[in-house]
């Protein structure tokens, strides 16, 4: 099972577009094997001090290890894919 946290700032256009896209792409990558939970920093900033993220876009995968950290866009599905998958 994959764990995954999104830190987003807000809930912008665009944030709800990174998030849809993010879930739409986990999906078929991952079926029901996966555990995403959105974060939005300007309401529950006490997690994103936990996880030492700065910036947002954030999406940390958790299990399985390694953890990794991905900052920024997330559009480009090849790349996602491979570093989920390393």
């Amino acid at each position: 099972m994959f764990s995954f946290k999104l830190y987003i700032s807000g809930t912008s256009k665009r944030n709800l577009e990174l998030t849809s896209s993010l879930e739409k792409e986990l999906d078929s990558f991952l079926k029901d094997q996966y555990q995403l939970n959105v974060i939005n920093l300007l309401k529950n900033s006490h997690s994103a001090l936990q996880d030492n993220v700065l910036v947002t876009p954030t999406l940390i995968k958790f299990e399985p290890e390694p953890t990794l950290r991905f900052v920024g866009n997330f559009t480009d599905t090849n790349v996602l894919k491979k570093l989920l998958f390393q």
